[in-house]
């Protein structure tokens, strides 16, 4: 193990911590809206977030590296921004929706820089999945939110 993280595992590095919160917040979410759809679409969401935490894991302890974890003052910091917010949204659901995309857009931007560098063939295989599952992810949200400014602001 190494002092000095390369730009393989700093890019290894941003994606776990950003699965790691995407997971967490979607989970929390999930717990917070009323619709049932809406729902399960976070919780699914939060699994597959998981799944990719875990890959992006292996791939950087397979690097003899110790994956990072996020950093937990500022996530407790970002997430009470975050919940003060969707409380003073007029609608929580749209809110809570453009929220996650957004995550998504970073977890899109981070596997593009990755997808960048030079990697072996598995890493990149795994690399450009995540990457299609993310923006695949990223419409199935618009989707959501969509329907949920169709149906007018949540009570």
């Amino acid at each position: 193990m190494s002092l000095l993280r390369d730009e393989h595992e700093i890019a290894l590095n941003r994606i776990h911590v950003i699965c790691e919160e995407a997971h967490d917040r979607y989970a929390e979410a999930a717990e917070r809206v009323d619709a049932p759809a809406l729902a399960a679409l976070l919780h699914d969401l939060a699994r597959r977030r998981d799944a990719a935490a875990r890959l992006v894991r292996r791939h950087v302890r397979a690097r003899g590296e110790l994956p990072v974890d996020p950093d937990t003052d500022t996530e407790t910091v970002h997430r009470a921004v975050e919940w003060v917010t969707l409380a003073l949204a007029s609608d929580e659901a749209r809110a809570l929706l453009d929220e996650r995309e957004k995550q998504e857009a970073d977890l899109t931007d981070a596997l593009g820089q990755a997808l960048r560098l030079e990697w072996p063939a598995a890493v990149r295989a795994d690399l450009e999945r995540l990457a299609d599952e993310a923006a695949a992810d990223r419409r199935r949200l618009a989707a959501a939110r969509a329907q949920a400014a169709s149906r007018g602001p949540s009570a």
